[in-house]
Formats: structure tokens, sequence, C-alpha cells
């Protein structure tokens, strides 16, 4: 689901996960600090206020693939 997020943006706040998944602020705090060890995302800015993050090079290949089936879908 969040990886559907970055078929329209380049980069998300903690905010856009919390309206996506539903969890609270902690959570998906929490969640985003895993995936940034586990080298799915990148922080892009660390700032506390406006903290966002990005794919990874690793990851960036399959937002291409969710804007072809998204497109496809509508």
């Amino acid at each position: 689901m969040v990886l559907s997020l970055f078929a329209k943006k380049d980069r998300i706040a903690v905010q856009d996960a919390i309206t996506l998944l539903g969890l609270s602020d902690r959570m998906v705090r929490v969640l985003m600090q895993k995936w940034v060890k586990g080298g799915w995302l990148v922080m892009t800015d660390s700032s506390k206020r406006a903290r966002s993050y990005g794919l990874s090079a690793k990851y960036r290949q399959f937002v291409g693939n969710l804007t072809a089936i998204d497109t496809a879908i509508l």
C-alpha cells in the first residue's frame, strides 16, 4: 500500500502513511524506521517537522510497474 504512494509522489511524509494505513503516528514512525534500516526507504528530509522519505534506488524500479497497473485499472 505504501509503495503505491510513490506512484504519485517522489517523497512521502509520515502523515501520508498515517492517512493511508490508518495507524498511529508513533506506529508509522516505527515502521518507517524499520523500512529505512531494511533498505526499502531513504530519509530525504530529516527535520522533525517535515521528515520525508523516498524509495531507495533498489525499489524505485517497481513504481513504473505500479503506474502502469493504476492506468490499466482506470
